[in-house]
């Protein structure tokens, strides 16, 4: 992942992030899926899974990992306004508006939100370092006699916030738990310096639209954070 561009919002300025050309090398062919028969049988080619993950990587990225939802209380309403919507297919904005004006936003379940005590870094770099992204896998779902091809992703990333957000983040998790206790399970949460004292591990599908090949018609994730001594923060499915 490289440097985006720069985001200014109430809590001050930080570096958005982008998917790099050298992500392309961790693209899988059709024969390198777990059941490539059904893929070509469907009538997709190499040029429709290139494609698909291109658009899965991008989304993975600047969507679910490095929203503005990732730290603020921006609101599912004001991210799809704010151009989540074209990440829809047509045929599924109104469901997914049906999900918003109902407040049931956790539809939205793509993106990693509402997991932190406090906003991450503000110091004009980026909020997340170290970012991993592979294809683990492409299949095909069919419904109502139409195929789509499905793109499955893992990724990994370095969240850099300060100790004592990320000691909040563990009692946001598990109120029982004192700072004295949190700070003896964790020794690497020592620092007063902003750092990449918590980590993630997600895997994510997109299901994408058999005409508007880009544009979604469902998604999911998995997410688990850390801390960076490796303790379980908490797991989101």
């Amino acid at each position: 992942m490289e440097p985006s561009e720069l985001v200014e919002d109430e809590f001050g300025e930080y570096c958005s992030v982008t998917v790099s050309a050298a992500a392309r090398e961790n693209f899988i062919t059709i024969d390198g899926s777990s059941n490539p028969q059904p893929i070509r049988d469907a009538g997709f080619t190499e040029q429709d899974v290139v494609a698909a993950q291109e658009a899965a990587y991008d989304y993975a990225i600047t969507h679910s990992l490095d929203s503005p939802m990732l730290d603020t209380p921006v609101t599912t309403e004001e991210w799809y306004e704010a151009g989540g919507k074209l990440v829809i297919a047509d045929n599924q904005r109104s469901s997914y508006e049906a999900a918003i004006d109902e407040s049931k936003s956790s539809n939205l379940g793509f993106i990693v939100r509402d997991v932190f005590a406090g906003p991450l870094v503000r110091d004009r770099g980026t909020r997340v370092s170290d970012v991993e992204l592979s294809t683990t896998d492409i299949g095909v779902v069919e419904h109502e006699g139409t195929h789509y091809l499905r793109v499955y992703t893992g990724f990994s990333a370095s969240i850099r916030t300060t100790d004592e957000n990320a000691i909040a983040t563990v009692q946001r998790a598990d109120p029982s738990k004192t700072v004295d206790q949190v700070r003896a399970e964790n020794p690497d949460l020592a620092d007063t310096e902003p750092a990449a004292a918590l980590f993630i591990v997600s895997s994510t599908r997109f299901t994408f639209d058999a005409t508007e090949k880009d544009k979604l018609v469902g998604s999911g994730m998995e997410y688990s954070i850390f801390t960076s001594s490796g303790n379980l923060v908490v797991t989101v499915t």
